[in-house]
């Protein structure tokens, strides 16, 4: 039992370092500002929101080519901008010390 917990934990670190944090601000290539309504690490889509709360999912690698985090350059870490070295670790939620009754 030990061992599947374990590649499932590793699972989750690895596919939740490839998402964008929800409720983070992104601009699409069109220009058009849609906040990170939820992601889905097993199908891999993202769902975002626009301004007038209409909700539309959209694949990760359509969303890692065609959106940019507002205030960033696109080009750069997919349009996420590199955090400074001691606000790392704030960044990506500590999986290893996660309490078993929160939820990812």
């Amino acid at each position: 039992l030990m061992c599947c917990l374990m590649f499932e934990r590793d699972f989750y670190k690895s596919q939740c370092r490839k998402f964008p944090r929800e409720g983070k601000d992104y601009e699409n290539n069109r220009g058009a500002r849609e906040r990170i309504s939820g992601v889905d690490i097993f199908n891999e889509t993202v769902e975002v929101r626009n301004a007038e709360g209409l909700r539309r999912k959209i694949p990760l690698s359509e969303f890692n080519r065609s959106y940019m985090e507002c205030g960033c350059r696109q080009g750069q870490n997919g349009g996420r901008p590199q955090p400074p070295p001691d606000e790392a670790a704030e960044q990506e939620p500590d999986l290893d010390n996660l309490d078993e009754r929160e939820e990812l």
